[in-house]
Parts: structure tokens; C-alpha cells; sequence
């Protein structure tokens, strides 16, 4: 009978080290998939972040394109402001896409392609009302 005893301790012991592993490898793998998860997250993140820095970048440049034309009339700070609008918007070209997109608006959801309509818009109407200003 004692080996009886024995061997269900024996048994039990590697029944507890199976149970204990099997929860082990649950928690390890739960653990991996939440860093797998969270390192996509910091992926798009840095994405987000890299596409906002560039979205700035944009709109610093397109004021300073529209306020070195306002300042100068010289045409070469629109150049800035075109290449910009049309980099994002293979469309804008000039003084007629920017009337366009005026009475029509700005159809896409991309921000710095509704700012460069109205910027543009907005700058071309300010040259216009100077240019009659000096006229007059």
C-alpha cells in the first residue's frame, strides 16, 4: 500500500508541474501578443507622427510662400506655394485651379489639400484686390 501512496505523489507532483507550465505558457504567449500589438501600435504611431511633421512642415511653407508674396508681389514665394499644393494635389495648377476649386470647395478629406485651395484662393483674391488697388 505504500507504494501505492507513493506513486499517486509522484503523479500529483507531475500533474501540479504540468499545470503550472501550461499556465506559465498561457500567460507568456498572452504577453506576446499584447507586446506584438503594442508594437504595432508604436509603428503607426511614428507613422501619425512622421505624417503630421510633414503636414506642418507644409503649412510653414505655405505661409511663408503667401506672406512673402503679399509683402513683395514677387511671384517666385507662389512658386512655393504651388509646388506645395500641387506635390499634394496633381490637379492645382495656377490661378484657374485655385478659382476652381473656390466656387467648386475642396472635395478630399486631406487637410493641407482644402488648405492649399482656400490659401490659394485667399492669395490670389489679395494680389487681385492690390493689383486694382494701385491701378485706381
Amino acid at each position: 500500500m505504500r507504494l501505492g501512496a507513493i506513486e499517486r505523489k509522484i503523479l500529483a507532483g507531475f500533474l501540479l508541474a504540468l499545470v503550472i507550465s501550461l499556465i506559465v505558457g498561457f500567460v507568456l504567449y498572452r504577453n506576446a501578443a499584447r507586446n506584438i500589438s503594442t508594437e504595432r501600435w508604436v509603428r503607426h504611431t511614428d507613422e501619425v507622427i512622421e505624417q503630421l511633421d510633414k503636414l506642418v512642415e507644409s503649412l510653414v511653407d505655405l505661409d511663408a510662400g503667401q506672406r512673402g508674396y503679399l509683402l513683395t508681389t514677387n511671384e517666385i514665394f507662389l512658386n512655393r506655394v504651388d509646388r506645395r499644393c500641387r506635390a499634394r494635389n496633381p490637379g492645382a495648377v495656377g490661378k484657374t485651379a485655385a478659382t476652381d476649386r473656390r466656387q467648386s470647395g475642396p472635395t478630399a478629406a486631406d487637410p493641407l489639400t482644402a488648405y492649399c485651395a482656400e490659401d490659394q484662393a485667399g492669395i490670389y483674391e489679395s494680389s487681385d484686390r492690390s493689383a486694382t488697388d494701385q491701378r485706381g
